[in-house]
Formats: C-alpha cells, structure tokens, sequence
C-alpha cells in the first residue's frame, strides 16, 4: 500500500514505525547507496499497546531521534505498521480500474471485517487474472487501515516539521529492500519467498523477482514465544526471552561461495511432507548463476536445507524452552506451507527458489533453522543493510552499526520508495 503525496529531489528520511522499535534512516542513492544517517528507539512494552502512551512516546522520542541523528532534509516516508493493517487476497471484477477494483475492495472489506468503508484507507496490487465459476477475474492483495492510524502518523510528522513523501505498507517495503539484485534478464524469474520475523507477529511475502505476488499476516511473532515461555517456566517475560536468545546465538554461516542446492521442483507440490523425504537435490537454482555467487546480501542459514553447518552453531534448547515453542513453531511451519500452496495455486509453474529470513527475531537462529528444516527450501538470512556503503561520516543513535541488521529491511525498502504512487 502506497499513499503517495510528491516527489522530492532530496533522499527522504525513512521512518519505520514497528510495534517494538522505532527506526529511522536515511540514505543517499547511488551504486552503491550510501548510508546517512540510521537510529533505533526501543518502545517501552508499556505504551506498545496503548494508543495514547504510544502516540505520547513516539511524539516526545521522534522530534530527538531526527535532531540526534543529523537527519537531513524535510521529507519523510512512513511504514504503515504491519499490527496494524489487514493483508488479504481478494478477488475483483477486472478492467474497472484502480478506482473501481477500490470501491469493490471496499465493499468486500465491509462484509469481512464489518468496518466502515469511510474509516478506512485500501490500497491494492495487482497480481494477475484468475478465473472464478469460469468468470475471468483480478486476484489482488488488499491493504487495509484504519484512516486514524494514519492521521495519527500525519500529526507526529507535523509536530517534526517534516513534510510527507508518502505511506508504504511494510510487506511491499521488505520485497523493495532488495529489488537492486534482480536488474538483469531473467531474474524475475527467480521466486523468493520473505519472511520477515517481528516481535508482534510475522509477514510472508513471495516475489517473482522484484514483484510482489503474495503477502500474508501471521500471527506468530517474538512475543508470543516469550509469552508461552514464561508460563513454561514460571518467570516473566523478559527473563524468557533473556532464556531464548542466549541459545540461540551462532548458526550463521560465513557468505557462500558456492552455489547452493535446494529440493527438486517438486517439494512446492509435496511441501507438507518432511524436507528429507521430497526427492534428490537439483542444480543450483536461477538467481545464483552470476559468477557461482550468493548475493552478499544473504548469509546461509546454518542448519537449513543443504546449507553447510557452522561450527559457531548453537545447541539444542533447554527442554522446558524447546517444549513452550513447539506449538507456535509448528503453528509459523504450517501457515507459511499454506502460504506455498495458494502461490502455487496462482502460479503452477513458479515454485519457491529460497527463503529468505528478515526481521529482528531473525536473530533466533534456532528458531529460524528449525522452519528451515521443515519447509526444505534453500533458505538465508537476509541483510540489506550490510550493502551500503560507509563514508565514516555517518551518524549512528541507539545502536553501533557494526552487527547484521537484519531488523531494517523495512527502513531501507522505505528508502527505495521515494515518491510515493
């Protein structure tokens, strides 16, 4: 989803509002781009449900993280939190245009959700022609959020003096974080499926190259783990997750080298089946053709499907820990296998080439081996971040620049947004 106000000649100030953090960044296009200025703010878990305490945060913080941060110029894009918008496909009437496929998304949105059209902001993208009760019709994804959260947004950037490039859905930022790797023929003939892990909850999108072709909200994200954890073992939340990502850290392999194999073509088919059991490994897939390279931008997952083993890997986790997360493990393995199988529905012919990790939970790499294994995908952990080019003049609040950071894919596929539309 895009709301989209003007064009600014000025790169633009890109302000990921997330449920746990608030990140801004800005960089300065180029090849390669060059990082600015980025800062981080931990929302306290007090005001992360409250809209009040949250709104007073985020005006009392924000004004200090731009004037900290040496952020340059007066335009901001916005992510418009993923915990807060409904993601669905939908199906339309076609050839009634944008403004038509809206008033119908409208009209749907009021039967699935019961909201008041007029208290709603929708944006769409299309996905392609699909036929219902042999009626040609446009299979969509839907974008929907409540007009106050926007306007809320409107009137923090106001109080900054910052004028409004635009407002992004946060899955269409993820894909754009990294569309600077498909420029050549043929790579948009490469599938990708992102998941982008978060604290409140967990997007999956699949991309045919840079377009996106699926996007879905899961409800399974960091805190949900932290809270079944701490009833496991009787302690409070933040104890929990301390308990989590102190075994989970390592599992990362060093950038690859060679080109990695993934399951035969047939695993989309079969993918409820264990990964050990969906046939003989094939060649290498599309997008790592250039030079037997993986993107710089992905690091192998240690522990996923036929990637090589770290020796920095952790170990298993405690059993009170590891039996707390199992449900909610198999619960994310579940719905990212239907994820697959309704792409596969839309596009028989496009299974998924690799998974690719985002997100700050991605962190938990025990987590993140552990769906690795079951969806049996060649499968990474995803940086962008890592791309950009450092001057040494950069500004850095609220962290130190020096770790992956795989929780920005947001802010920065912001940055690729300039304008809007």
């Amino acid at each position: 989803m895009a709301l989209g106000f003007f064009k600014s000649s000025i790169a633009p100030v890109a302000i990921d509002f997330g449920y746990a953090e608030l990140k801004l960044l800005q960089v300065q296009p180029g090849e390669p781009a060059t990082l600015v200025a980025a800062a981080r703010e931990v929302i306290p878990e007090a005001a992360r449900n409250d809209p009040a305490a949250r709104q007073s945060f985020l005006a009392d913080r924000l004004p200090r993280l731009i004037r900290d941060g040496g952020f340059k110029g007066k335009t901001a894009i916005c992510s418009i939190p993923a915990w807060q918008t409904f993601v669905q496909h939908m199906q339309v009437r076609a050839g009634e245009g944008s403004d038509g496929v809206t008033n119908q998304l409208k009209i749907q949105l009021q039967a699935v959700i019961a909201c008041d059209p007029n208290n709603v902001v929708v944006r769409h993208v299309e996905v392609g022609e699909v036929f219902r009760e042999n009626q040609p019709m446009l299979e969509v994804i839907c974008f929907a959020v409540a007009r106050d959260v926007v306007m809320r947004q409107i009137e923090l950037l106001n109080r900054c003096r910052m004028e409004i490039g635009g407002f992004h859905a946060e899955p269409i930022a993820v894909v754009k974080s990294f569309q600077h790797l498909f420029r050549r023929d043929g790579d948009e003939l490469t599938t990708t499926l992102y998941v982008d892990l978060g604290v409140s909850g967990t997007k999956a999108m699949i991309a045919h190259g840079r377009d996106i072709r699926f996007a879905k909200s899961i409800p399974v994200g960091g805190r949900h783990f932290d809270q079944r954890i701490a009833e496991v073992l009787n302690c409070d939340t933040a104890a929990a997750r301390a308990h989590r990502q102190a075994e989970s850290r390592g599992g990362v392999a060093a950038p690859a080298t060679s080109v990695p194999v993934r399951a035969g073509a047939g695993a989309l088919l079969t993918a409820a089946a264990p990964a050990a059991a969906r046939g003989t490994p094939a060649a290498g897939t599309i997008h790592d053709r250039r030079a037997g390279n993986t993107p710089r931008e992905f690091a192998p997952l240690a522990g996923g499907a036929d990637a090589p083993q770290s020796p920095e890997e952790g170990g298993e986790r405690e059993p009170g820990v590891r039996q707390a997360m199992q449900p909610l493990v198999e619960q994310l393995i579940d719905e990212l296998r239907l994820c697959e199988r309704y792409h596969h529905r839309l596009f028989a012919d496009r299974p998924v080439d690799r998974l690719v990790f985002v997100g700050g939970e991605s962190m938990d790499r025990t987590l993140c081996r552990m769906v690795a294994e079951a969806m049996g995908v060649v499968t990474y952990q995803g940086n962008p971040f890592g791309r950009l080019r450092r001057t040494g003049e950069e500004r850095f609040v609220g962290f130190d620049g020096t770790h992956a950071e795989t929780g920005w894919s947001v802010a920065l596929g912001l940055c690729a947004c300039e304008g809007g539309g």
